[in-house]
């Protein structure tokens, strides 16, 4: 997600006197919901726009659907006999994208199809989709920390990992979430209008907002980072081991782990790319309109795709087991292919293949 911000404009003359009318007419009682609930009557769209709003809403409609599934057998497995800390997190990453999925669907349907306002309604939208930013972004970067601290730092793993001050880290990284949502649209003025192409993202002080918007843009690609890194750690390890089962998982780590990391730099580093060529060059309306869409659509796909790829299938077909009428033994999904802990013997060296976090 990322924020194209304009100045603050003032409003048209239309607007103005379609003020001062509604104000005037409320003051005497004579003026319906609908005239106060309906924004100014503006011109019917083009295919084109019913084209990319379809477009936006279904895959709006997919992240909503396939997150709230992947929250429920989460939730559900996290109650039952998950402890580690790689599912708390992405517990929380799902579950967040979940509401603001609910958000922007609102926003989409009530604000750009239906043409209606809302001053409250609109704040509360702009401050659920500033948390759920703010959040997610630190949610990825711990994603990454976690399989750095599993696969090359025991240390980072064991500080800060463990169940209860990964409770407080995460609970601190939400409160702190809020506070800068609340700080950034108090201070900048940060607001969203709805206009006839598309919604706009405007503010007082553009130059705090933007550096707000590249401080956090940094948690992903540092997380990237830490991906690579642990890709290249298990690499290292391959000429250590001796068995091909040792082997085999070792491959399926590198791969998983490899996977997520092009996943999170891919629609993270695309709308960031696009932002720019919006920066630095003038283009048409109907340019604009494209780009702030294709940005939104990549915002959207990052957040159908990092969960489905950090997400082993062995987690979602968890619940068709715990169906069975025999008692399952307990299980410790992961997120990378296999849970077994692989030892290997080889020149006097213990090959820790693991590909759990403890």
């Amino acid at each position: 997600m990322f924020f194209d911000i304009e100045p603050e404009r003032q409003a048209d003359s239309t607007e103005m006197d379609l003020t001062i009318r509604t104000c005037k007419s409320a003051t005497f009682g004579s003026t319906s919901d609908e005239t106060l609930s309906r924004s100014p009557v503006q011109p019917p769209r083009d295919p084109f726009f019913w084209a990319l709003f379809s477009t936006i809403l279904l895959l709006m409609v997919l992240s909503f659907t396939s997150n709230l599934f992947l929250t429920i057998v989460l939730a559900r497995s996290s109650f039952k006999n998950i402890c580690r800390s790689f599912y708390k997190i992405m517990l929380l990453f799902v579950a967040t994208i979940v509401v603001n999925s609910a958000s922007d669907i609102v926003c989409m349907v009530y604000f750009e199809g239906m043409r209606y306002t809302s001053t409250v309604l609109r704040d509360i939208t702009l401050l659920v989709s500033l948390v759920a930013y703010y959040y997610t972004t630190a949610l990825i970067f711990l994603l990454g920390l976690n399989r750095f601290g599993v696969f090359c730092s025991p240390r980072v793993n064991n500080f800060i990992m463990k169940s209860k001050t990964l409770h407080i880290v995460l609970g601190v990284l939400f409160v702190l979430s809020i506070l800068a949502s609340v700080v950034v649209h108090r201070l900048t003025g940060f607001a969203t209008s709805f206009q006839q192409d598309g919604r706009m993202n405007t503010a007082r002080n553009t130059v705090f907002i933007t550096i707000s918007n590249y401080i956090f843009y940094t948690f992903p690609l540092i997380s990237t980072g830490f991906y690579i890194i642990c890709f290249i750690s298990l690499r290292s390890k391959r000429s250590l081991a001796s068995t091909g089962k040792t082997i085999s998982l070792l491959d399926k780590a590198e791969k998983s782990t490899l996977k997520q990391g092009i996943v999170i730099l891919s629609f993270y580093l695309l709308p960031l790319v696009a932002h720019f060529i919006h920066c630095l060059t003038p283009c048409a309306d109907d340019y604009d309109v494209i780009i702030s869409r294709v940005e939104m659509a990549c915002s959207i796909a990052a957040q159908l795709t990092i969960p489905l790829t950090a997400v082993p299938n062995g987690v979602v077909s968890e619940l068709g087991k715990k169906r069975s009428t025999k008692k399952p033994q307990r299980q410790y999904p992961n997120p990378t292919p296999s849970t077994e802990r692989i030892t290997d013997i080889t020149q006097g060296k213990r090959i820790d293949a693991r590909v759990s976090d403890g």
